[in-house]
């Protein structure tokens, strides 16, 4: 294809509205064009990069015994009902056919995947079956930001697959890793493999990968000692042992005039904020939480959500 054929339209000034580096680079070079905030054109130059892209991912996938399929972007609210899936709350696009009858734009699938699986998969020999497909998926943002990083509109690889043994499903785990690693090694991405959130529910070598950047919307931890690196959500905080010899005081109430913060309190008591607890209050359900923590640090949200759901 000559240069002259394809369009190209090239900007000299970063848009007014693109705060996001990459996406100023993208419009600027011709690659895509915001048709919405959080929605994009991809244009030739951007066309061609994708379909290497995803040529890529099918042959490493391929590789490993994966089988592509495409579901649909319309789902029927009901049957995501039906799978249970809270992901969908706040999340979705919702919308209604003439008839009246509620859908929403796709943007995950695990319980529509498995439900297909259960009624067509009936024998034990049929397993271990793996499938991916590669498609546009939506998400209902409050507001798009970071460019393409996080759009109301996206392209996703996404792989499930099913097995009669733990033992099964171990083996394609690391044949995913393998695959994912080949994947970043022929785009010539360089990446950080890290332990995902999942981690938090007691599961064993959850890997997430990601890239370092100035921009993001994840924060990676790293050790200077070991190997250890974690998503900072699921990150194990580093514990020090500091005992204290100081002699047990009575306990005394203190009132202030007008209401402060703990730092505030902590200076006017004259004690370290360290040595203050601050009180959350959490509903999870309809059970209140109350979850204590050193006034010096931040409570966890997403650690004490998941300890209370793999609990219950």
């Amino acid at each position: 294809m000559k240069q002259s054929k394809l369009l190209i339209p090239t900007m000299r000034e970063n848009p007014n509205d693109a705060e996001a580096k990459n996406l100023q680079l993208l419009l600027r070079a011709g690659f895509i064009r915001q048709v919405s905030g959080g929605v994009y054109a991809y244009l030739p130059l951007a066309m061609r990069v994708l379909k290497k892209m995803n040529k890529i991912i099918e042959e490493e996938f391929e590789k490993i015994g994966a089988v592509e399929i495409q579901m649909p972007t319309l789902l029927p609210l009901s049957l995501l009902e039906k799978s249970n899936l809270d992901d969908y709350d706040g999340k979705a696009y919702n919308l209604k056919d003439r008839n009246g009858k509620e859908f929403v734009l796709g943007s995950v699938y695990e319980g529509l995947i498995s439900e297909l699986i259960g009624d067509e998969i009936s024998s034990y020999k049929r397993l271990p079956l793996t499938l991916f497909q590669t498609t546009t998926k939506y998400r209902n943002d409050k507001r798009s930001r970071l460019g393409l990083f996080r759009s109301h509109e996206f392209i996703l690889s996404d792989a499930y697959s099913f097995h009669a043994t733990t033992n099964s499903l171990n083996e394609m785990y690391q044949s995913y890793q393998k695959a994912f690693n080949r994947i970043f090694e022929r785009l010539g991405v360089k990446v950080k493999s890290l332990l995902g959130d999942s981690q938090i529910n007691g599961q064993t070598d959850v890997l997430e990968y990601m890239v370092l950047s100035e921009s993001g919307d994840k924060i990676g931890c790293f050790s200077d000692e070991s190997d250890y690196a974690a998503d900072l959500q699921a990150a194990t905080s580093a514990f020090t042992s500091k005992k204290s010899h100081e002699p047990h005081k009575e306990m005394s109430k203190v009132a202030f005039d007008e209401c402060k913060t703990l730092a505030q309190a902590a200076e006017d008591l004259a004690i370290p904020l360290q040595k203050t607890i601050k009180t959350r209050f959490y509903i999870a359900g309809s059970q209140p939480v109350l979850v204590l923590v050193r006034a010096d640090q931040k409570v966890n949200e997403l650690k004490v959500k998941k300890c209370y759901e793999f609990k219950n």
